[in-house]
């Protein structure tokens, strides 16, 4: 199954980050997606009130209802404050959106909710 991963940065001062971030997808019936690290090669990904796309393959989850997110830590200022993130699952005919409003600050992880 195709994501399309679509994660904007907070614009509060220290809102972007340096370190390694990934994503994992869950399911109302509680299938999961490995992890996805998220990074685009010669891109500086998560900068304050930017906004990065990544595209990933992973199992089909069915409706996707819940994400994690990890930060590695591994960076000089390397917290994360997260706007929101929007997974569109890629399906015959069009896409599946689902969207996961944050609003909050990543220092290892961050559970999130869809809609919550």
């Amino acid at each position: 199954m195709k994501y399309k991963i679509t994660v904007t940065t907070g614009t509060l001062r220290g809102a972007g980050t340096d370190a390694s971030i990934s994503i994992k997808l869950t399911g109302k019936d509680g299938a999961e997606t490995g992890k996805f690290k998220l990074d685009k090669f010669f891109h500086d990904d998560f900068e304050r009130g930017e906004t990065d796309t990544y595209e990933v393959s992973g199992d089909d989850v069915g409706d996707v209802v819940m994400i994690i997110l990890n930060n590695n830590g591994m960076a000089i200022k390397s917290d994360w404050y997260i706007a929101k993130v929007v997974v569109e699952k890629m399906i015959e005919g069009g896409t599946e959106k689902y969207e996961f409003p944050c609003y909050r600050w990543v220092v290892h992880h961050l559970v999130v909710y869809e809609g919550k």
